[in-house]
């Protein structure tokens, strides 16, 4: 990881932990030069990067603050597998299938590449979920250390990532050869497909492409 990642990662900490809470004045470049012993401009680069994110602003003869987001992602809920597999009564486990760095693509990635995982989420050892996820590097550099081994990215991104808008897209789809055998279905059985897209501000994190057993899965939505 680059210097001015690991000063980002710890600048967001601080955030997530509250050290940093909303509205707060972030500290003055120089202040974080002599803390984090680094150059001014690469303390300035990972302050850039947390304002292309929506978390911090900057404000003319001011300084810099964290930005209030609360009233956005209070409205957000990103569900958890592992959640909805146990309220359900079935017992949750998971398996890591695959997982790679690739090329960025259409200018997602472009400097660190994508981190592609697909793993299988169980109820009561039957196959649930597969799960299809690819992770920007640039936005997410510390995913790149997650081996993603005992635990899956949805529980670790839910975690970690105050993600603050999300795209949904529900579909159908049959079966096909190599997804029927990982789900213990027919080929061409009906699946359902949940394609989820989350960002940070104008910051693209995540892509994941959620596949079902059509009979297996519900979707539910509440109005207020």
């Amino acid at each position: 990881m680059s210097r001015h990642d690991e000063i980002r990662q710890e600048m967001l900490r601080r955030i997530n932990d509250g050290e940093w809470p909303v509205g707060s004045d972030i500290p003055h470049e120089m202040v974080l030069t002599e803390e984090f012993g680094a150059a001014r401009g690469t303390v300035r680069r990972a302050l850039s990067t947390l304002v292309e994110q929506g978390l911090i602003e900057r404000r003319k003869r001011a300084g810099s603050r964290v930005v209030g987001q609360t009233s956005q992602t209070s409205k957000l809920h990103i569900p958890l597998i592992r959640e909805e597999i146990e309220s359900r009564g079935h017992a949750y486990s998971y398996r890591l299938l695959e997982r790679e760095v690739k090329p960025g693509l259409h200018g997602i990635g472009t400097r660190n590449g994508l981190l592609w995982v697909r793993c299988l989420h169980l109820a009561d050892g039957a196959p649930f979920q597969l799960e299809h996820r690819t992770i920007n590097l640039d936005t997410l550099p510390q995913a790149a250390e997650q081996p993603f081994r005992v635990t899956g990215p949805n529980e670790w991104l839910v975690r970690e990532v105050p993600a603050t808008r999300v795209i949904t897209r529900i579909s159908a789809a049959a079966a096909e050869a190599e997804i029927a055998e990982i789900l213990a279905v027919p080929e061409h059985a009906p699946l359902l497909i949940v394609s989820r897209e989350t960002f940070m501000g104008e910051a693209h994190l995540t892509e994941a492409r959620l596949s079902h057993p059509a009979e297996q899965y519900q979707v539910t939505t509440l109005s207020i």
